[in-house]
């Protein structure tokens, strides 16, 4: 994955705030979570979120994942990498963690081989294959794979520019265009 020039890992990980209540999963946006869940937990979409956290009000349907999150708010990180040393703040973070280390990637394309190290990446991968396009524009009729790329397109429809260069004020409906953009024109 890449990051800011001389953005740490941590750093990163800092800025993905929303975590799935069913796995460790971390997302920078809620609707990458809302995206992630109906594709990785579609058994779950009904659930209600009925326990709240007192510090930031987020709400939780497992008192696991309640307890979980209140870590984050304490800075208790009590699961060390004996690889990198890094702390985190679950067991299941520090398994998927570990996986960077090993290469461990055991959700595998059945078409291509292809590995991954979290079924939801799997999934979405499967797409390529089954041609499955599930997001359709309301406005055109387009479809996508990926909940994500719908909701940059239909910024296309609406206007919205959430990402603005601050040197010369230019919008742009993806980050990373408003990445490339600072690389090869506002220098």
């Amino acid at each position: 994955m890449t990051h800011k020039a001389g953005e740490s890992e941590q750093e990163h990980a800092l800025k993905k705030r929303f975590i799935c209540d069913f796995c460790p999963e971390r997302f920078v946006y809620m609707r990458y979570l809302l995206s992630h869940r109906s594709v990785s937990h579609p058994e779950a979409a009904g659930r209600p979120l009925s326990l709240r956290c007192a510090v930031c009000g987020r709400g939780f349907a497992h008192l696991n994942s309640l307890r979980r999150h209140l870590r984050a708010h304490s800075g208790e990180l009590n699961f060390l990498c004996s690889v990198c040393g890094k702390a985190l703040s679950s067991r299941e973070h520090l398994k998927f963690h570990l996986r960077i280390h090993t290469g461990y990637k055991p959700n595998v394309c059945k078409t291509c081989g292809k590995g991954f190290v979290k079924k939801c990446n799997l999934t979405l991968h499967e797409r390529v294959h089954s041609g499955e396009k599930p997001h359709v524009c309301s406005h055109c009729g387009k479809a996508f794979s990926q909940r994500s790329t719908l909701v940059i397109h239909e910024r296309y429809h609406s206007g919205a520019r959430p990402y603005v260069c601050a040197l010369c004020g230019r919008g742009f409906v993806a980050k990373g265009l408003l990445s490339m953009h600072l690389k090869t024109t506002c220098i």
